[in-house]
């Protein structure tokens, strides 16, 4: 079964590294097939939403190939990166029908969402997710020392 891990966003000393780090650890010791798809690597023009890209080709090719994901991101200003939302909008018909779990991350060490409430931008993950007709897991997971990964 293969499950990427997307890490969301490209900012310089992002902590959600450190977590979709840890998050691979334990996909790869449940003997799952994963990897980090790292918005970095798959660089999309704001304004190209053909797929004809060769990094949207490679992006595509990975997205069609996963039984689910698991997407990590910050959350900023109450939503979630632009890199994120143009990567997800560009290959919205091969997240259809998928399994997703959403993992933010802030710079706080202690802190892991979803918390009790969950945060804004979860929750608009969550609903383009539904959009998709994907299945997006609210469980909580918190685990010990991940920030630092």
């Amino acid at each position: 079964m293969y499950i990427p891990v997307i890490l969301g966003t490209a900012r310089q000393g992002r902590q959600s590294e450190k977590a979709a780090r840890f998050i691979l650890r334990e996909a790869l010791a449940a003997s799952l097939e994963s990897e980090i798809i790292d918005v970095r690597d798959h660089r999309i023009a704001a304004t190209d939403n053909t797929g004809s890209s060769p990094q949207a080709q490679r992006l595509a090719e990975k997205v069609k190939r996963a039984d689910g994901f698991i997407i990590v991101s910050p959350e900023y200003n109450h939503g979630y990166p632009g890199e994120l939302k143009m990567m997800l909008d560009m290959l919205f018909w091969a997240y259809a029908k998928k399994p997703v779990g959403i993992c933010g991350k802030s710079a706080w060490p202690f802190t892991w969402f979803p918390s009790a409430m969950p945060s804004t931008s979860q929750r608009s993950r969550r609903s383009l997710m539904r959009t998709a007709n994907s299945r997006a897991n609210p469980s909580k997971v918190r685990p010990k020392n991940s920030w630092q990964s």
